[in-house]
């Protein structure tokens, strides 16, 4: 008979709650277009994470307009969450 040896498992003596969510996030994003009669793209997006209890909301909404008779066009203009453009 051969002796064999009880398998290794550098994880056995975390607690349960850290092996489960070591890999995983509750990140969850919303996205929704809209083009208003006056031919405006209107973009929002949000993002909520959220890690042990803590969530943060980020937001952005941004636009995109082209007036036909003019050529005239704003192809990006955005809001990020810090208010920036």
């Amino acid at each position: 008979m051969s002796k064999t040896t009880p398998a290794f498992f550098k994880d056995f003596n975390k607690p349960a709650d850290t092996i489960l969510n070591d890999d995983y996030s509750l990140k969850r994003t919303l996205k929704v277009k809209h083009v208003t009669p006056d031919g405006v793209a209107v973009t929002t997006e949000n993002e909520l994470t959220g890690k042990d209890g803590k969530f943060d909301l980020k937001a952005k909404i941004s636009g995109k307009y082209k007036h036909a008779a003019t050529g005239f066009s704003v192809d990006k203009l955005q809001l990020k969450e810090t208010g920036g453009l």
